[in-house]
């Protein structure tokens, strides 16, 4: 298949200065820095404040390093608990928080060096005034830390200067009858500068913690021996992750974290399917937590198979009858933290998601992440679902009125959901192909019918990864060039990541190169080259599209493959559980001379890889 062979220093132009169109440019822009996140692009979107969350509470904060009072906050543990079990924004009322310098104002513009450093995952800002600020999140803790240095500095509370002085803070729901939390802002003046904390803990009684930004996070890295925009891109990367996913406060993972209130909080396939295999190496302790929320929703999703059973199993075309069988599972499409499906439509048939979770959960297993016999129990649930939920057909069994991951058709024999309920009625292995997979003489299709027609995201080329369904990769580079070009522009980011990581596995690798240096460029072509979910306007930070373009960098260029078979071609590999293998056949672009893998977790021990053009040193 051919990408587009368009000349890389285009490519390479569009990646670093942005595309999105229809804004006034800017005047200052940070030179290109491995551990830096400017604000400052071609393109300035004003009203797309820096992010930070740490999987307890997520803000936005203004140039100032304080809080966007016209932005909300989120907490790990603010869920609704009826209705429609949603997320609760949050927003701050209290104190005007602001600054003076010997009695002037100090005031933030768009051409200052704002930035998020990625080393210690704060927010910085040095005006030319002499006012400099570093904000930070406390790790495992609701608190913001901003301290603020200047000659002849004042802190000001709605105008009025204060020092050593501690506010309640009002921190009120935006959603009505949901409780209002409290908080509180502390000043402290220190021979290094003035702290300002902002506690967002309901417990105000214990002390207020403060801690120094530290760089720990980064004994796991990506190092990129290529471009610097590269290096940057993927730290980027690596950063929306962390923040969108928590270790420890066992709360949903959304498709934005703790970022945005779009899509209510509610978990997706994303997070089974483009989140935990990005984070599975590089932070097992946040990918657990995936797998540890869909297995404490099990018993939901065993309840939910009942209602569905007895309602006569709705599909997306006519329910399929009366059923007596039991011992099933059906995770939601949209799963509230109660895990009952929330979302209304056809949305609700796409019937794969309980077979993604299981694929996840088996992968999980694989690598030590939970137990063999909880993934298994939600395999064994999974595969009565197939069952029940498809009929005998002369071609196989057949799953009808499903809808595609294509997300535009609802209809017979979606070939990733077949692939995916073949697999799990086999115990988790690919082969014999007990359902019918959609075909014509030249490969196969992505369901019945397929009029090869306009697809909103990728969806037949899902079997080849991240299924790695064996017919399916035999015909990798034809599916690639036959339904790559016809997915819609205005589609998320995963299909090009999806595109360029089975480009080059096939050997189309530079063409796949330019393609996520592209797909990159327009989704974060925005203030800290925050991850969009849409390509022209701020939809941030979209934690899905994140992992989808690090699976590229992982998956698709550096080689790495989790299987029961290894790599084509495979350098290295190392075994896994219950028969599992991590395998690695580089696929490095030219641009690339090496790439380290420091500091992976595999099978609970730390591994580093040196990966060059057809060679593997781990130590």
């Amino acid at each position: 298949m051919t990408l587009g062979k368009g000349p890389l220093t285009l490519v390479v132009a569009v990646f670093a200065f942005g595309c999105a169109p229809g804004k006034p440019a800017v005047r200052q822009t940070l030179p290109a820095d491995p551990w830096t996140l400017p604000r400052a692009t071609s393109t300035e979107f004003p009203d797309d404040p820096a992010a930070l969350a740490n999987g307890y509470v997520g803000v936005r904060v203004d140039p100032l390093g304080s809080p966007a009072r016209d932005f909300p906050l989120f907490f790990a543990d603010a869920y609704q608990q009826a209705g429609e079990e949603k997320i609760i924004p949050y927003r701050i009322v209290g104190p005007e928080i602001g600054f003076s310098l010997a009695g002037k104002p100090v005031v933030a513009s768009a051409t200052d060096p704002a930035r998020i450093d990625l080393r210690t995952d704060s927010f910085q800002n040095d005006l030319p005034s002499g006012f400099r600020v570093v904000s930070h999140l406390v790790p495992g803790q609701p608190v913001l830390v901003q301290r603020v240095f200047g000659e002849q500095l004042t802190v000001l509370a709605d105008g009025k200067p204060v020092t050593g002085w501690n506010a309640a803070l009002q921190i009120s729901p935006t959603i009505p009858g949901e409780p209002e939390r409290t908080g509180a802002v502390l000043v402290t003046r220190t021979p290094e500068g003035v702290v300002v904390t902002w506690d967002f803990r309901k417990d105000r009684a214990r002390p207020v913690v403060f801690s120094e930004p530290t760089d720990s996070a980064w004994t796991t890295d990506i190092q990129i021996e290529g471009p610097v925009e590269d290096q940057r891109a993927v730290r980027g990367l690596i950063r929306s992750l962390r923040n969108g996913v928590s270790d420890s406060s066992g709360q949903p993972v959304s498709p934005f974290g703790l970022t945005s209130a779009q899509y209510n909080g509610h978990v997706f396939w994303d997070a089974d399917i483009w989140v935990f295999p990005a984070l599975a190496l590089l932070d097992p302790d946040r990918a657990k937590s995936i797998a540890d929320y869909r297995l404490r929703l099990f018993p939901a999703a065993r309840r939910n198979f009942a209602e569905w059973a007895a309602a006569g199993r709705p599909t997306g075309h006519k329910p399929m009858g009366p059923y007596s069988g039991t011992g099933g599972a059906k995770y939601p499409w949209e799963s509230s933290v109660t895990g009952r499906e929330t979302v209304p439509g056809e949305s609700k048939f796409q019937d794969h998601i309980t077979f993604d979770v299981a694929f996840m959960l088996q992968q999980a297993s694989a690598l030590g992440l939970v137990s063999d016999a909880s993934a298994d129990a939600v395999l064994q649930a999974a595969g009565k679902f197939a069952e029940a939920r498809s009929v005998a057909g002369p071609r196989g069994r057949e799953i009808r009125g499903t809808m595609s991951p294509d997300e535009f058709y609802t209809g017979d024999n979606d070939l990733y959901t077949n692939v995916l309920a073949s697999w799990a009625m086999n115990g988790g292995k690919h082969g014999p192909d007990r359902f019918a997979l959609p075909a014509d003489a030249e490969t196969f299709l992505t369901y019945d019918n397929d009029g090869l027609r306009k697809y909103k995201q990728a969806a037949a080329v899902l079997a080849v990864y991240p299924l790695q369904h064996p017919g399916a990769e035999k015909q990798a580079a034809a599916l690639l060039a036959r339904f790559g070009p016809k997915v819609t522009a205005n589609g998320p980011s995963m299909s090009d990541s999806i595109h360029a990581l089975i480009g080059a596995r096939v050997g189309e690798i530079e063409p796949a190169y330019a393609l996520w240096r592209k797909d990159l460029a327009e989704f974060t072509a925005f203030p800290y080259l925050q991850f969009s979910e849409k390509r022209r306007r701020a939809a941030t930070v979209f934690t899905t599209g994140a992992g989808g373009s690090l699976q590229t960098v992982l998956f698709g260029f550096c080689g790495l493959r989790i299987d029961r078979r290894s790599a084509p071609g495979s350098v290295w590999q190392t075994p896994l559980r219950n028969g599992y293998v991590l395998s690695c056949r580089p696929n490095l672009p030219a641009a690339w001379k090496s790439v380290r893998l420091n500091g992976l977790s595999v099978m609970g021990k730390k591994v580093s890889l040196e990966i060059r053009p057809g060679s593997v040193q781990a130590r």
